[in-house]
């Protein structure tokens, strides 16, 4: 009986493991057309706030950006590091086009407006010629913003300090993981 459920409960977890990495596994076709000479234009860009569902919070949601606001940011955010990374169409044999959604998570210091480190997820869709050719998806990722600053974070327990900054230098560091995973598909 032991090892049966033991059978069982393997199979489950390679099962859960394939469903896991298939969401991200590339075609040959994509491959073939994702290279080192290989640039990337942003089309669409949409970030949807996801709401905490145990606690009613918006009216500390209005002291932030809203949807379109961060959308904005993102973009702008995403078109400066996919120049920096040298990943932009510009001297590029091939030019893909790239929408990305972002589920956005924020989350707020005990009993404050301060923000606390957000939750994250997001859809990279690779498209030529407006043909999807890859998906990359990511979701329930929490960005690091180092120990020092997550300490200093908490210190802010009950505090009505609302710092709009963190939030844009929160939304720089998803356009970066973001670019990064586009890198590595080029690679």
């Amino acid at each position: 009986m032991k090892k049966s459920v033991n059978k069982l409960i393997a199979v489950m977890i390679v099962l859960l493991g394939m469903t896991a990495c298939s969401t991200n596994r590339m075609s040959v076709e994509a491959k073939e057309k994702m290279n080192n000479q290989t640039g990337f234009q942003l089309e669409n860009v949409h970030v949807e706030l996801v709401k905490n569902p145990f606690f009613s919070e918006d009216e500390k949601h209005a002291l932030y950006m809203n949807t379109t606001e961060l959308a904005k940011l993102l973009k702008s955010s995403l078109k400066t590091e996919l120049r920096s990374g040298a990943l932009d169409c510009k001297s590029k044999k091939r030019c893909l086009h790239v929408d990305v959604n972002v589920d956005y998570m924020r989350t707020f210091v005990l009993g404050s407006n301060t923000l606390d480190t957000p939750k994250i997820g997001f859809e990279i869709d690779i498209k030529d010629q407006n043909k999807v050719i890859h998906t990359e998806k990511a979701s329930e990722l929490i960005l690091s913003r180092g120990t020092l600053t997550n300490i200093f974070t908490q210190t802010n327990i009950g505090s009505d300090k609302v710092d709009r900054e963190r939030e844009v230098l929160d939304f720089r560091g998803i356009a970066k993981e973001i670019v990064k995973r586009i890198s590595d598909l080029t690679h």
